[in-house]
């Protein structure tokens, strides 16, 4: 940390903080009006460190539970994905022929 203002704000800090700090002034009396430690909020501003504490997150204006990537869904196999393209009453139908084979067979 530098005792020099910051005039770069990294995209990834939120737009609360960088508004609270601009109207505030320095890092020190964000962390002040917040209650979270200056590291956390000079991190956040400059680098785009998000804190893993949900106090802390919560304080500096980010949400609760970081967000994480998602993966494309994979497509099923071939014969669920016909399964399921059938419509409800066809797969009903053979779900009785098959327990009726297997009655019969017993």
């Amino acid at each position: 940390m530098t005792n020099k203002p910051i005039t770069t704000f990294c995209p990834l800090a939120p737009e609360r903080l960088i508004a609270l700090y601009q109207k505030l002034g320095s890092v020190r009396a964000v962390e002040k009006a917040r209650g979270v430690n200056r590291k956390f909020v000079y991190n956040l501003l400059v680098y785009g460190i998000e804190p893993a504490s949900k106090d802390k997150r919560k304080a500096l204006f980010l949400p609760v539970h970081p967000k994480r990537p998602r993966s494309a869904r994979p497509s099923l196999p071939a014969f669920k994905e016909w399964w399921w393209n059938l419509p409800k009453a066809r797969r009903d139908q053979i779900i009785q022929a098959e327990f009726k084979k297997e009655i019969d067979n017993a």
